[in-house]
């Protein structure tokens, strides 16, 4: 009986030690990093622009709180974030995750632009650190 108890429990811990390699080497010890846009002062226009993060399209800005704010999960480092609205033109801005920090912090502005070929003054977001 002792032997069998023995047995079960070398297997118990061969398990988990077999789970802890695989979450291990599938990233899920590593500490989750966030761009969090504010979008604050577009208010219900912003809802459904979408944002790309390094040219992938990373979601939409969505009202999912009574803050206007939306978070979009990335790796820890550079990125550019850039923001596609059909009512504005856009610039984008390069951010770094850092290991000290969760997540960044990012408000949209509207700013007019002048464009001297057309003569025309054209609205447009920006991203503020």
């Amino acid at each position: 009986m002792l032997d069998r108890a023995l047995r079960w429990r070398l297997a118990l811990m061969g398990s988990g030690f077999l789970l802890a390699i695989f979450m291990w080497t599938s990233g899920l010890f590593e500490s989750k990093k966030a761009i969090v846009i504010d979008y604050g002062i577009l208010g219900e226009d912003a809802l459904g622009a979408e944002v790309f993060i390094d040219d992938e399209l990373a979601g939409r800005l969505e009202a999912l709180m009574p803050a206007n704010r939306t978070g979009f999960q990335v790796s820890e480092g550079a990125h550019v974030v850039r923001i596609v609205h059909p009512d504005y033109g856009s610039a984008p801005i390069r951010v770094e995750t850092q290991s000290s920090q969760t997540s960044v912090y990012l408000r949209v502005d509207v700013i007019d632009v002048y464009d001297e070929t057309t003569g025309e003054v054209e609205p447009r977001l920006i991203l503020n650190l």
